[in-house]
């Protein structure tokens, strides 16, 4: 059956937006992995503006799990920046040897990324992160895809090939793997696209390549 363009994005819009709804509805019962580092992460730069871990942090996740964050990754360390309001201009200070502080030891990419739906959504806002990012990915294969095949046959690759895998069950894990795989295709489809750009600009004397007729004996072009 033929497929439009514009039928064909609007199933990818109803797809993304059903992951979305999905995971909106999604209560995690507890950490696995590094979730529990991400979590705190992201509430930590929601709530303090910061990736310092301190005691708020525990009490924060305990109000949403008794448990508490287990098997987070810290490190101590000095010498970063600081704000100091009350020192005055420029308000920013370094921490000193003897100030050591202990910081969150991962990645903090994804946990930027989700601290503005976590300050508006809670834990979901992390989930919704990763909804969006898988949503990104179906689109940007869609898109690819659709440079090289009909509407009808880029839709049901991208669903296969993105859909169809063990992907959707990174919805529900508070990790950077699904921002990861959004970020790394849309790399990959920018260099796609930068070679196909290459591909359809002429060298230099395509013109008269195409329109002539070159002599490598006495090295010069007969029309």
């Amino acid at each position: 059956m033929a497929v439009s363009e514009r039928a064909a994005r609007l199933l990818l819009a109803v797809l993304a937006a059903a992951m979305v709804a999905g995971v909106c509805l999604v209560r995690l019962p507890g950490f696995w992995g590094d979730g529990a580092t991400y979590y705190t992460m992201a509430h930590s730069l929601a709530e303090d503006g910061d990736l310092r871990y301190e005691a708020r942090d525990v009490f924060r996740a305990r109000r949403e799990f008794p448990a508490g964050p287990q098997g987070l990754f810290l490190k101590r360390a000095s010498g970063g920046l600081r704000v100091d309001g009350p020192g005055g201009f420029p308000w920013i200070r370094r921490v000193t040897e003897d100030d050591k502080r202990i910081y969150f030891a991962k990645a903090f990419t994804y946990p930027v990324a989700a601290a503005p739906l976590v300050a508006l959504m809670g834990t979901r806002g992390l989930l919704v992160t990763n909804a969006l990012s898988l949503g990104l990915v179906l689109v940007l294969a869609y898109l690819e895809l659709r440079t090289r095949a009909s509407p009808a046959w880029s839709l049901a690759a991208a669903v296969s090939l993105i859909l169809f895998t063990v992907a959707p069950l990174y919805l529900v894990w508070p990790t950077p793997e699904l921002f990861t795989l959004a970020l790394v295709a849309a790399g990959l489809i920018e260099s796609s696209g930068s070679d196909h750009d290459a591909g359809a600009r002429p060298r230099d004397g395509g013109e008269k390549g195409a329109s002539g007729h070159y002599s490598p004996q006495d090295n010069r072009i007969e029309r």
